[in-house]
Protein backbone atom coordinates (compact mmCIF):
# COMPACT_ATOMS: atom_id res chain seq x y z
CA UNK A 1 0.00 0.00 0.00
CA UNK A 2 1.74 3.13 -0.77
CA UNK A 3 0.50 6.97 -0.43
CA UNK A 4 1.24 10.10 -2.03
CA UNK A 5 0.96 13.44 -0.75
CA UNK A 6 2.03 15.63 -3.80
CA UNK A 7 -0.75 14.81 -6.42
CA UNK A 8 1.61 10.93 -7.40
CA UNK A 9 4.78 12.36 -7.77
CA UNK A 10 6.12 10.51 -4.97
CA UNK A 11 4.99 7.54 -3.21
CA UNK A 12 5.51 6.15 0.32
CA UNK A 13 5.24 2.50 1.03
CA UNK A 14 2.75 2.33 4.38
CA UNK A 15 4.32 -0.46 5.33
CA UNK A 16 8.21 0.18 4.97
CA UNK A 17 8.49 0.36 8.90
CA UNK A 18 6.20 -2.42 9.76
CA UNK A 19 2.40 -2.71 10.92
CA UNK A 20 0.51 -3.40 13.95
CA UNK A 21 -2.67 -5.15 14.19
CA UNK A 22 -5.49 -4.67 16.46
CA UNK A 23 -7.18 -7.95 16.62
CA UNK A 24 -10.22 -6.37 18.37
CA UNK A 25 -11.25 -9.07 20.36
CA UNK A 26 -11.31 -11.20 17.64
CA UNK A 27 -9.12 -14.81 18.29
CA UNK A 28 -9.33 -16.00 14.54
CA UNK A 29 -7.12 -12.84 13.61
CA UNK A 30 -4.14 -13.42 15.84
CA UNK A 31 -2.12 -14.86 13.42
CA UNK A 32 -3.51 -13.30 10.33
CA UNK A 33 -2.98 -9.79 8.78
CA UNK A 34 -4.14 -7.84 5.87
CA UNK A 35 -3.91 -10.19 2.63
CA UNK A 36 -5.42 -9.69 -1.09
CA UNK A 37 -5.73 -6.59 -0.51
CA UNK A 38 -8.73 -5.38 -3.29
CA UNK A 39 -10.11 -1.84 -2.17
CA UNK A 40 -8.69 1.20 -0.12
CA UNK A 41 -11.17 3.82 0.97
CA UNK A 42 -10.45 7.14 2.79
CA UNK A 43 -12.77 8.71 5.39
CA UNK A 44 -14.41 11.76 3.05
CA UNK A 45 -13.97 13.54 6.99
CA UNK A 46 -10.65 12.43 7.87
CA UNK A 47 -7.93 12.14 5.53
CA UNK A 48 -5.68 9.80 8.11
CA UNK A 49 -8.43 7.50 8.03
CA UNK A 50 -8.44 4.62 6.62
CA UNK A 51 -10.02 1.52 5.79
CA UNK A 52 -8.27 -1.29 3.64
CA UNK A 53 -10.29 -4.58 2.21
CA UNK A 54 -8.51 -8.04 2.71
CA UNK A 55 -9.46 -11.72 2.02
CA UNK A 56 -10.31 -12.06 5.94
CA UNK A 57 -12.48 -8.87 6.30
CA UNK A 58 -12.15 -5.21 7.00
CA UNK A 59 -8.86 -3.66 8.84
CA UNK A 60 -8.82 0.03 9.76
CA UNK A 61 -6.28 2.61 10.62
CA UNK A 62 -6.87 6.19 12.14
CA UNK A 63 -3.41 7.19 11.29
CA UNK A 64 -2.29 6.29 7.79
CA UNK A 65 0.86 8.45 7.70
CA UNK A 66 2.00 7.55 11.32
CA UNK A 67 5.29 5.36 10.81
CA UNK A 68 4.16 2.10 11.96
CA UNK A 69 0.35 2.11 11.25
CA UNK A 70 -2.27 0.17 13.94
CA UNK A 71 -4.84 -1.38 12.11
CA UNK A 72 -7.71 -2.73 13.44
CA UNK A 73 -9.38 -5.64 12.18
CA UNK A 74 -13.20 -3.76 12.18
CA UNK A 75 -15.47 -6.93 11.29
CA UNK A 76 -18.54 -7.99 12.91
CA UNK A 77 -20.36 -11.10 10.87
CA UNK A 78 -18.52 -9.66 7.80
CA UNK A 79 -17.13 -13.38 6.21
CA UNK A 80 -16.11 -14.32 2.79
CA UNK A 81 -15.61 -18.38 3.63
CA UNK A 82 -17.12 -21.41 2.17
CA UNK A 83 -18.30 -24.01 4.82
CA UNK A 84 -18.20 -27.56 4.62
CA UNK A 85 -20.54 -28.71 8.02
CA UNK A 86 -21.71 -27.21 10.93
CA UNK A 87 -22.97 -29.83 13.98
CA UNK A 88 -24.76 -29.13 16.89
CA UNK A 89 -24.65 -31.18 20.17
CA UNK A 90 -27.18 -31.71 22.08
CA UNK A 91 -26.14 -30.54 25.46
CA UNK A 92 -23.09 -29.19 23.79
CA UNK A 93 -21.29 -26.55 21.36
CA UNK A 94 -21.65 -25.63 17.81
CA UNK A 95 -18.79 -26.82 16.07
CA UNK A 96 -18.16 -26.03 12.35
CA UNK A 97 -15.73 -26.43 9.87
CA UNK A 98 -14.79 -23.98 7.15
CA UNK A 99 -12.13 -22.35 3.88
CA UNK A 100 -9.47 -20.61 5.08
CA UNK A 101 -9.81 -20.74 9.13
CA UNK A 102 -10.46 -24.26 10.13
CA UNK A 103 -13.35 -23.78 11.84
CA UNK A 104 -14.95 -23.06 15.28
CA UNK A 105 -16.43 -24.46 18.75
CA UNK A 106 -18.59 -21.84 19.64
CA UNK A 107 -21.50 -21.75 23.04
CA UNK A 108 -22.99 -19.02 21.49
CA UNK A 109 -22.85 -18.24 17.29
CA UNK A 110 -22.83 -14.66 17.71
CA UNK A 111 -19.81 -14.16 20.11
CA UNK A 112 -15.82 -14.39 18.85
CA UNK A 113 -14.18 -17.99 19.75
CA UNK A 114 -10.71 -19.32 18.84
CA UNK A 115 -10.39 -21.00 15.43
CA UNK A 116 -9.72 -24.74 15.90
CA UNK A 117 -6.10 -25.21 16.64
CA UNK A 118 -3.40 -26.52 15.14
CA UNK A 119 -4.80 -24.97 12.12
CA UNK A 120 -4.31 -26.26 8.60
CA UNK A 121 -6.69 -23.85 7.02
CA UNK A 122 -9.55 -25.36 5.09
CA UNK A 123 -10.88 -28.13 6.78
CA UNK A 124 -13.37 -30.02 4.35
CA UNK A 125 -14.51 -33.07 6.33
CA UNK A 126 -16.23 -32.89 10.07
CA UNK A 127 -17.28 -36.52 12.11
CA UNK A 128 -18.58 -36.57 15.85
CA UNK A 129 -19.50 -39.57 17.53
CA UNK A 130 -23.44 -39.38 18.31
CA UNK A 131 -23.53 -41.09 21.59
CA UNK A 132 -19.74 -39.93 22.72
CA UNK A 133 -19.73 -36.39 21.56
CA UNK A 134 -16.40 -35.80 22.90
CA UNK A 135 -14.83 -38.10 20.19
CA UNK A 136 -14.17 -35.78 17.12
CA UNK A 137 -12.21 -35.82 14.03
CA UNK A 138 -11.59 -33.05 11.36
CA UNK A 139 -9.69 -33.36 7.93
CA UNK A 140 -8.23 -31.14 5.57
CA UNK A 141 -4.57 -31.02 4.32
CA UNK A 142 -3.95 -33.10 7.49
CA UNK A 143 -6.12 -35.52 10.02
CA UNK A 144 -6.77 -34.06 14.03
CA UNK A 145 -8.84 -35.87 16.34
CA UNK A 146 -9.68 -35.00 19.94
CA UNK A 147 -11.18 -36.73 23.02
CA UNK A 148 -12.27 -33.42 25.07
CA UNK A 149 -14.81 -32.27 22.97
CA UNK A 150 -12.40 -30.21 20.62
CA UNK A 151 -10.97 -27.83 23.37
CA UNK A 152 -7.23 -30.16 21.98
CA UNK A 153 -6.83 -32.01 18.71
CA UNK A 154 -4.25 -34.25 18.17
CA UNK A 155 -2.48 -35.12 14.49
CA UNK A 156 -3.35 -38.83 13.05
CA UNK A 157 -0.67 -40.71 12.90
CA UNK A 158 -0.50 -41.49 9.71
CA UNK A 159 -3.14 -40.53 6.88
CA UNK A 160 -3.96 -42.30 3.35
CA UNK A 161 -4.64 -38.67 1.80
CA UNK A 162 -5.77 -35.26 2.02
CA UNK A 163 -8.94 -33.73 2.76
CA UNK A 164 -12.54 -35.33 1.50
CA UNK A 165 -15.05 -36.75 4.45
CA UNK A 166 -15.42 -38.35 7.54
CA UNK A 167 -16.92 -40.60 9.83
CA UNK A 168 -17.41 -41.82 13.32
CA UNK A 169 -19.14 -44.67 14.51
CA UNK A 170 -21.78 -44.05 17.19
CA UNK A 171 -19.04 -45.34 19.73
CA UNK A 172 -16.56 -43.05 18.31
CA UNK A 173 -14.06 -46.74 17.85
CA UNK A 174 -14.31 -46.43 13.63
CA UNK A 175 -13.10 -43.73 11.90
CA UNK A 176 -13.71 -43.59 8.22
CA UNK A 177 -12.01 -41.46 5.49
CA UNK A 178 -13.03 -40.53 1.99
CA UNK A 179 -10.18 -38.71 0.90
CA UNK A 180 -10.71 -36.01 -1.82
CA UNK A 181 -11.34 -37.50 -5.44
CA UNK A 182 -10.91 -40.49 -4.44
CA UNK A 183 -13.10 -43.99 -4.69
CA UNK A 184 -11.32 -45.54 -2.12
CA UNK A 185 -12.44 -44.74 1.64
CA UNK A 186 -10.18 -46.10 3.94
CA UNK A 187 -10.87 -47.20 7.69
CA UNK A 188 -9.29 -46.93 11.07
CA UNK A 189 -9.73 -47.95 14.46
CA UNK A 190 -6.55 -45.98 16.41
CA UNK A 191 -6.90 -42.64 15.65
CA UNK A 192 -5.72 -42.92 12.48
CA UNK A 193 -2.23 -45.16 13.74
CA UNK A 194 -3.17 -47.88 10.88
CA UNK A 195 -5.42 -47.83 8.07
CA UNK A 196 -7.16 -50.65 5.83
CA UNK A 197 -9.60 -49.98 2.53
CA UNK A 198 -12.92 -50.19 3.06
CA UNK A 199 -15.03 -53.62 0.75
CA UNK A 200 -17.40 -53.58 -1.55
CA UNK A 201 -17.51 -49.47 -1.92
CA UNK A 202 -15.61 -47.71 -4.70
CA UNK A 203 -17.65 -44.49 -4.74
CA UNK A 204 -16.06 -41.39 -5.64
CA UNK A 205 -15.97 -38.43 -3.04
CA UNK A 206 -18.42 -41.01 -0.66
CA UNK A 207 -19.81 -38.94 2.16
CA UNK A 208 -20.09 -41.86 4.93
CA UNK A 209 -22.69 -41.22 7.32
CA UNK A 210 -22.91 -43.02 10.49
CA UNK A 211 -26.00 -45.09 12.07
CA UNK A 212 -26.68 -42.29 15.38
CA UNK A 213 -27.30 -45.37 17.36
CA UNK A 214 -25.58 -48.48 15.87
CA UNK A 215 -21.92 -48.56 15.96
CA UNK A 216 -21.86 -51.17 13.61
CA UNK A 217 -23.83 -49.22 10.83
CA UNK A 218 -22.89 -46.78 7.88
CA UNK A 219 -24.16 -45.61 4.87
CA UNK A 220 -23.31 -43.90 1.82
CA UNK A 221 -25.27 -42.45 -1.09
CA UNK A 222 -23.62 -42.66 -4.59
CA UNK A 223 -25.32 -39.56 -6.14
CA UNK A 224 -24.25 -40.37 -9.75
CA UNK A 225 -26.12 -43.32 -9.71
CA UNK A 226 -28.34 -43.38 -6.72
CA UNK A 227 -27.20 -46.82 -5.29
CA UNK A 228 -27.81 -46.40 -1.18
CA UNK A 229 -24.45 -48.82 0.50
CA UNK A 230 -25.20 -49.70 3.83
CA UNK A 231 -22.26 -51.29 6.07
CA UNK A 232 -23.36 -53.58 9.01
CA UNK A 233 -20.02 -54.35 10.38
CA UNK A 234 -18.18 -51.36 11.42
CA UNK A 235 -17.31 -49.98 7.95
CA UNK A 236 -15.54 -53.10 7.14
CA UNK A 237 -17.56 -53.63 3.88
CA UNK A 238 -20.81 -52.26 2.47
CA UNK A 239 -23.12 -53.66 0.47
CA UNK A 240 -26.02 -52.30 -1.85
CA UNK A 241 -29.53 -51.22 -0.16
CA UNK A 242 -32.79 -49.95 -1.77
CA UNK A 243 -31.29 -47.32 -4.97
CA UNK A 244 -32.99 -44.12 -4.51
CA UNK A 245 -33.35 -41.56 -7.39
CA UNK A 246 -30.02 -40.28 -9.08
CA UNK A 247 -28.73 -36.86 -8.53
CA UNK A 248 -29.78 -35.81 -4.91
CA UNK A 249 -27.90 -34.76 -2.18
CA UNK A 250 -24.84 -37.01 -1.46
CA UNK A 251 -25.59 -35.82 2.33
CA UNK A 252 -27.75 -38.49 4.24
CA UNK A 253 -29.17 -37.21 7.32
CA UNK A 254 -29.52 -39.88 10.23
CA UNK A 255 -32.55 -38.67 12.89
CA UNK A 256 -30.63 -38.21 16.23
CA UNK A 257 -31.40 -41.28 18.67
CA UNK A 258 -33.23 -43.39 16.00
CA UNK A 259 -31.54 -46.37 14.41
CA UNK A 260 -31.76 -46.86 10.63
CA UNK A 261 -33.49 -43.81 10.69
CA UNK A 262 -32.55 -42.50 7.66
CA UNK A 263 -33.18 -38.97 5.38
CA UNK A 264 -32.66 -38.02 1.71
CA UNK A 265 -32.95 -35.15 -0.37
CA UNK A 266 -33.54 -36.36 -3.68
CA UNK A 267 -33.51 -32.17 -5.58
CA UNK A 268 -36.57 -32.45 -7.84
CA UNK A 269 -37.40 -36.15 -6.77
CA UNK A 270 -38.66 -34.61 -3.25
CA UNK A 271 -37.69 -35.76 -0.15
CA UNK A 272 -37.77 -39.63 0.95
CA UNK A 273 -37.96 -41.13 4.63
CA UNK A 274 -36.50 -44.79 5.78
CA UNK A 275 -36.77 -46.20 9.30
CA UNK A 276 -35.41 -49.66 8.11
CA UNK A 277 -31.76 -48.66 7.39
CA UNK A 278 -32.67 -48.17 3.84
CA UNK A 279 -34.13 -51.05 2.95
CA UNK A 280 -37.12 -48.99 1.90
CA UNK A 281 -38.16 -45.52 1.55
CA UNK A 282 -41.36 -43.87 1.70
CA UNK A 283 -41.32 -40.79 -0.35
CA UNK A 284 -43.00 -37.38 1.69
CA UNK A 285 -45.86 -36.34 -0.60
CA UNK A 286 -45.97 -32.60 0.25
CA UNK A 287 -42.37 -31.93 -0.66
CA UNK A 288 -42.36 -31.02 -4.71
CA UNK A 289 -38.40 -30.40 -4.29
CA UNK A 290 -35.41 -31.06 -1.59
CA UNK A 291 -31.92 -29.78 -2.29
CA UNK A 292 -30.86 -30.16 1.28
CA UNK A 293 -32.11 -30.65 4.60
CA UNK A 294 -31.15 -31.20 8.28
CA UNK A 295 -32.71 -32.59 11.97
CA UNK A 296 -32.94 -30.24 15.14
CA UNK A 297 -34.53 -29.74 18.13
CA UNK A 298 -37.89 -31.00 18.48
CA UNK A 299 -40.84 -28.07 18.49
CA UNK A 300 -42.61 -28.11 22.44
CA UNK A 301 -44.68 -31.39 23.21
CA UNK A 302 -43.36 -33.00 19.70
CA UNK A 303 -41.95 -36.15 20.44
CA UNK A 304 -39.53 -36.05 16.95
CA UNK A 305 -36.96 -33.92 15.72
CA UNK A 306 -37.71 -31.10 13.83
CA UNK A 307 -36.90 -31.15 9.92
CA UNK A 308 -35.40 -28.05 8.28
CA UNK A 309 -35.14 -27.97 4.33
CA UNK A 310 -34.24 -25.83 1.84
CA UNK A 311 -36.46 -27.04 -0.69
CA UNK A 312 -40.37 -26.48 -2.51
CA UNK A 313 -43.87 -27.33 -0.91
CA UNK A 314 -46.34 -26.51 -3.68
CA UNK A 315 -45.10 -23.60 -5.42
CA UNK A 316 -43.30 -21.59 -2.61
CA UNK A 317 -39.41 -22.39 -2.61
CA UNK A 318 -37.72 -21.42 0.25
CA UNK A 319 -36.44 -22.49 4.12
CA UNK A 320 -39.14 -24.84 5.43
CA UNK A 321 -39.96 -26.19 8.65
CA UNK A 322 -41.74 -29.22 9.98
CA UNK A 323 -42.11 -30.29 13.27
CA UNK A 324 -44.58 -33.35 12.15
CA UNK A 325 -42.17 -35.36 10.00
CA UNK A 326 -43.00 -33.57 6.56
CA UNK A 327 -46.57 -33.32 6.97
CA UNK A 328 -46.89 -30.34 7.06
CA UNK A 329 -44.30 -27.20 6.19
CA UNK A 330 -43.63 -23.65 7.18
CA UNK A 331 -41.66 -21.17 5.21
CA UNK A 332 -39.31 -19.20 7.82
CA UNK A 333 -37.36 -17.25 5.38
CA UNK A 334 -38.87 -14.85 3.10
CA UNK A 335 -37.57 -13.11 -0.58
CA UNK A 336 -34.96 -10.89 1.40
CA UNK A 337 -33.09 -13.56 3.44
CA UNK A 338 -32.08 -16.30 1.15
CA UNK A 339 -28.31 -16.01 1.46
CA UNK A 340 -27.42 -18.18 -1.68
CA UNK A 341 -30.34 -20.02 -1.11
CA UNK A 342 -30.31 -23.62 -2.99
CA UNK A 343 -26.36 -23.14 -3.78
CA UNK A 344 -25.23 -23.96 -0.37
CA UNK A 345 -24.46 -27.51 0.56
CA UNK A 346 -26.30 -27.83 3.80
CA UNK A 347 -28.88 -26.73 6.51
CA UNK A 348 -29.17 -28.22 9.70
CA UNK A 349 -31.07 -27.41 13.17
CA UNK A 350 -29.75 -26.42 16.42
CA UNK A 351 -29.94 -29.40 18.84
CA UNK A 352 -30.41 -27.37 21.74
CA UNK A 353 -32.67 -24.54 20.81
CA UNK A 354 -35.98 -25.13 19.26
CA UNK A 355 -36.69 -23.07 16.02
CA UNK A 356 -32.54 -22.11 15.16
CA UNK A 357 -31.40 -23.28 11.96
CA UNK A 358 -28.48 -23.16 10.19
CA UNK A 359 -27.20 -22.60 6.35
CA UNK A 360 -24.75 -22.49 4.63
CA UNK A 361 -24.21 -19.72 2.07
CA UNK A 362 -21.71 -20.84 -0.58
CA UNK A 363 -19.23 -18.21 -0.17
CA UNK A 364 -20.50 -15.65 2.36
CA UNK A 365 -19.69 -17.79 5.65
CA UNK A 366 -22.78 -19.36 7.74
CA UNK A 367 -26.19 -17.52 8.41
CA UNK A 368 -28.62 -18.43 11.52
CA UNK A 369 -32.17 -17.67 11.94
CA UNK A 370 -33.66 -18.21 15.01
CA UNK A 371 -37.51 -17.95 16.17
CA UNK A 372 -38.17 -14.12 16.54
CA UNK A 373 -40.34 -12.96 19.24
CA UNK A 374 -41.29 -9.92 17.19
CA UNK A 375 -41.96 -11.26 14.17
CA UNK A 376 -40.02 -9.36 11.31
CA UNK A 377 -40.01 -12.07 9.54
CA UNK A 378 -43.29 -14.42 9.23
CA UNK A 379 -43.92 -17.88 9.17
CA UNK A 380 -45.72 -18.32 6.34
CA UNK A 381 -47.52 -22.15 7.22
CA UNK A 382 -47.63 -23.46 3.28
CA UNK A 383 -50.55 -25.70 2.42
CA UNK A 384 -50.09 -29.05 1.08
CA UNK A 385 -52.66 -29.57 -2.23
CA UNK A 386 -52.26 -32.87 -3.75
CA UNK A 387 -51.27 -33.14 -7.39
CA UNK A 388 -54.62 -34.45 -9.56
CA UNK A 389 -54.25 -38.22 -9.92
CA UNK A 390 -52.66 -39.20 -12.95
CA UNK A 391 -54.26 -41.94 -14.56
CA UNK A 392 -51.75 -44.38 -16.84
CA UNK A 393 -53.03 -44.61 -20.11
CA UNK A 394 -55.18 -47.80 -22.23
CA UNK A 395 -56.33 -47.68 -25.44
CA UNK A 396 -57.55 -50.12 -28.38
CA UNK A 397 -57.11 -48.96 -31.64
CA UNK A 398 -58.32 -50.39 -34.91
CA UNK A 399 -54.91 -50.45 -37.53
CA UNK A 400 -57.01 -51.68 -40.20
CA UNK A 401 -59.95 -53.98 -40.87
CA UNK A 402 -61.41 -55.94 -43.70
CA UNK A 403 -64.79 -57.91 -44.09
CA UNK A 404 -65.43 -60.22 -41.75
CA UNK A 405 -62.70 -59.00 -39.40
CA UNK A 406 -59.32 -56.24 -39.03
CA UNK A 407 -55.84 -55.73 -36.82
CA UNK A 408 -56.06 -54.12 -33.40
CA UNK A 409 -53.49 -52.29 -31.27
CA UNK A 410 -53.82 -52.44 -27.74
CA UNK A 411 -51.31 -49.92 -25.59
CA UNK A 412 -50.13 -49.52 -22.05
CA UNK A 413 -48.55 -46.21 -21.38
CA UNK A 414 -47.54 -45.59 -17.87
CA UNK A 415 -47.86 -42.09 -16.78
CA UNK A 416 -47.27 -42.40 -13.05
CA UNK A 417 -43.44 -42.04 -11.48
CA UNK A 418 -43.39 -45.83 -10.65
CA UNK A 419 -42.07 -48.46 -12.66
CA UNK A 420 -44.97 -51.33 -13.68
CA UNK A 421 -43.94 -54.76 -12.93
CA UNK A 422 -46.50 -57.35 -14.66
CA UNK A 423 -49.68 -56.43 -15.91
CA UNK A 424 -53.42 -57.69 -17.26
CA UNK A 425 -55.79 -55.89 -19.20
CA UNK A 426 -59.38 -56.88 -19.85
CA UNK A 427 -61.48 -55.77 -23.01
CA UNK A 428 -65.20 -57.19 -23.73
CA UNK A 429 -67.06 -56.63 -27.53
CA UNK A 430 -70.44 -55.91 -27.63
CA UNK A 431 -70.69 -58.20 -30.60
CA UNK A 432 -69.56 -61.36 -31.11
CA UNK A 433 -65.93 -60.92 -32.02
CA UNK A 434 -63.31 -63.06 -31.75
CA UNK A 435 -59.51 -63.00 -30.83
CA UNK A 436 -58.25 -66.36 -33.29
CA UNK A 437 -54.43 -65.01 -33.32
CA UNK A 438 -52.13 -62.10 -31.34
CA UNK A 439 -48.35 -61.42 -30.40
CA UNK A 440 -46.52 -59.67 -27.85
CA UNK A 441 -48.95 -60.67 -24.95
CA UNK A 442 -50.56 -63.90 -24.06
CA UNK A 443 -54.07 -63.26 -24.96
CA UNK A 444 -56.94 -65.61 -23.16
CA UNK A 445 -60.54 -65.62 -23.23
CA UNK A 446 -64.04 -66.71 -24.76
CA UNK A 447 -66.07 -64.41 -26.67
CA UNK A 448 -66.90 -61.26 -26.26
CA UNK A 449 -64.41 -61.07 -23.20
CA UNK A 450 -60.83 -61.35 -23.57
CA UNK A 451 -57.55 -60.98 -21.58
CA UNK A 452 -53.81 -59.91 -21.80
CA UNK A 453 -50.96 -60.55 -19.85
CA UNK A 454 -47.41 -59.70 -20.12
CA UNK A 455 -44.80 -61.97 -21.28
CA UNK A 456 -41.74 -62.80 -19.09
CA UNK A 457 -39.45 -60.34 -21.26
CA UNK A 458 -38.35 -57.64 -19.50
CA UNK A 459 -39.63 -55.55 -22.51
CA UNK A 460 -43.24 -56.66 -21.73
CA UNK A 461 -43.38 -57.04 -18.62
CA UNK A 462 -42.00 -53.44 -17.04
CA UNK A 463 -42.96 -50.11 -18.07
CA UNK A 464 -41.04 -47.31 -16.92
CA UNK A 465 -42.45 -43.79 -16.43
CA UNK A 466 -43.39 -42.26 -19.70
CA UNK A 467 -43.05 -45.73 -21.23
CA UNK A 468 -45.75 -47.56 -23.11
CA UNK A 469 -45.90 -51.49 -24.13
CA UNK A 470 -48.17 -52.59 -27.01
CA UNK A 471 -49.66 -55.29 -28.24
CA UNK A 472 -51.65 -56.59 -31.58
CA UNK A 473 -54.26 -58.85 -32.05
CA UNK A 474 -56.39 -60.07 -34.84
CA UNK A 475 -60.12 -59.81 -34.21
CA UNK A 476 -62.87 -61.47 -36.69
CA UNK A 477 -66.54 -61.70 -36.74
CA UNK A 478 -68.27 -62.81 -40.00
CA UNK A 479 -71.48 -62.07 -39.27
CA UNK A 480 -70.56 -58.31 -39.57
CA UNK A 481 -69.55 -57.04 -43.10
CA UNK A 482 -67.42 -54.39 -41.91
CA UNK A 483 -66.76 -54.81 -38.28
CA UNK A 484 -64.79 -51.82 -36.63
CA UNK A 485 -64.88 -52.80 -32.58
CA UNK A 486 -63.46 -50.21 -30.24
CA UNK A 487 -64.17 -51.61 -26.61
CA UNK A 488 -62.79 -49.98 -23.48
CA UNK A 489 -59.60 -51.73 -22.00
CA UNK A 490 -59.92 -51.83 -17.91
CA UNK A 491 -57.64 -53.42 -15.26
CA UNK A 492 -55.49 -52.41 -12.09
CA UNK A 493 -52.68 -51.04 -14.79
CA UNK A 494 -55.21 -48.43 -16.29
CA UNK A 495 -55.75 -46.70 -13.00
Amino acid sequence: MYTSLDAGRTWTDVFANGMTVDTNGVPYSETASIHWLGSIEFDPFDPKSVWAISGNGLYKTSNIDAPNSVWKFDVHGIEESATFAVESIPGGPLVSIIGDYDGFIQNDPSEYVQRHMPAMGTTTGLAIAAQAPHVMARVGDELYTSTDMGSSWSKAPSKMATRGNLALSADGFVLLHSPENSTTTYRSTDFGANWTAVAGLAVNNARPVADPVNPDKFYVYERDTGKLMVSTDGGVSFSLRTPLPAWGSNLLRAAPGREGDLWACMDSKGLFHSTDSGTTFSQVPSVASCTVMGLGKEAPAATYPTLYMWGAVGATRGLLRSIDQGASWDRVNDDAHQYGGSHGDWVTGDMNTYGTVYMSTNGRGIAYGKIDPAGDVQVVPQVYVPPPVTRNECTYVVTSNWWGGGIAVVSITNKGTDVISGWTVNWTYADKSTVPSFWGANVTGTTPTFSATNLDEDWSRNIWPGQTVSFGIVFGNEATENPVSTPVVTGDVCK
